[in-house]
């Protein structure tokens, strides 16, 4: 599975400047990208692209913040393919039409490379770019059946390490910046996360949409499942925060979850919410205060600033869902909600 097809764009994202699976919210709205700068307290979208163009009415599916220069976003979108902004999301490039794209990120060991997963034509696809966006080149591909690459993660220890997740459940690994790969696992339900542990490049966990949390402590060579859900029947999003790897947030459809001790042992936090409308779909924690939570019901943004003991709501000026959320590590005020 090594490279093919170089596609060239005419817009280039520059290092100063910047469907398959589609589960839409339900309500009315705009979609796209929201902001806050006041830790959630308010609102507004922040969808300008061209006169001709917008991220009003794109199915967000995953805002990748650059760490080193936290002006620079990706925003992935199901139905519009990658976008970019070099301004805080004040305005929007597009940086890789005609694909669904689920997940993206800029590799931090070197700023002109950004990968893109997604699907296209159907098929599981992952792009690369090797100058910030100018030209890509399509570096895996799967060769038959509807499927996509639903995730994407990195090694911050070994910066030629990649792992892919796929639809299907397969999870495939690249020792090589994405020039070859190989599987990892095969875990028979949709990826929705993977994540690397950082200073522990040995450890990697795969959040699957039914089944939940599968460990792998060898690089992913074997995989275990870890015991956490209680009873959900869907599994949204899995955060590790900055500065503690053994700290593990889960967002089900039956609320959110903690673990203090790598997945071992699970408790419960409770949201003022009722039973029937607990279904959390994305979930953040300050990288500044990792007692500042984020956790996402519907179109509302629940923040607790005491570990999640109490908890207050704001609204976003949309009925539709929110499905991620991201916090500039530079100025954790900001806050990025994506909509679909």
């Amino acid at each position: 599975m090594k490279k093919a097809v170089l596609i060239v764009l005419p817009i280039i994202f520059t290092a100063q400047a910047c469907n398959l699976f589609s589960l839409s919210g339900e309500g009315s709205g705009s979609r796209g990208v929201f902001v806050s700068t006041d830790g959630a307290d308010s609102w507004e979208e922040r969808d300008i692209v061209s006169d001709k163009d917008s991220l009003k009415n794109a199915e967000i599916s995953g805002i990748f913040i650059e760490q080193n220069n936290p002006k620079n976003l990706l925003a992935a979108t199901l139905n519009k393919g990658l976008y970019a902004s070099d301004s805080k999301a004040e305005a929007w490039v597009p940086l890789l039409p005609g694909f669904a794209a689920y997940d993206a990120f800029i590799n931090p060991f070197d700023s002109q490379e950004i990968f893109a997963g997604g699907s296209k034509n159907k098929l599981a696809v992952v792009f690369k770019s090797g100058d910030r966006g100018g030209t890509w080149a399509q570096i895996y591909n799967q060769p038959s059946g509807e499927a996509a690459v639903t995730a994407l993660a990195f090694d911050r220890n070994a910066p030629n390490i990649l792992f892919a997740g796929l639809s299907t459940g397969a999870v495939i690994k690249s020792m090589n910046n994405g020039e070859t790969w190989n599987i990892a696992a095969v875990l028979t339900d949709r990826v929705v996360r993977i994540i690397v542990v950082p200073d522990s490049a040995r450890t990697i966990y795969v959040l699957t949409r039914t089944k939940g949390i599968q460990r792998s402590v060898d690089g992913g060579a074997t995989w275990d499942s870890v015991p956490a859900g209680f009873g959900a029947s869907q599994f949204n999003d899995l955060i590790i925060p900055s500065g503690q790897p053994q700290t593990l947030y889960l967002a089900t459809a039956t609320g959110l979850q903690r673990s203090r001790d790598g997945g071992s042992n699970w408790t419960e936090i409770d949201l003022p919410t009722t039973p029937r409308i607990n279904n959390i779909t994305a979930i953040a924690v300050n990288p500044q205060n990792v007692n500042q939570i984020f956790a996402a019901i519907r179109f509302n943004v629940y923040r607790s600033d005491d570990g999640g003991v109490t908890w207050r709501t704001h609204a976003l000026p949309t009925g539709r869902r929110i499905y991620d959320l991201a916090i500039d590590p530079s100025e954790p005020n900001r806050v990025y909600a994506g909509v679909r």
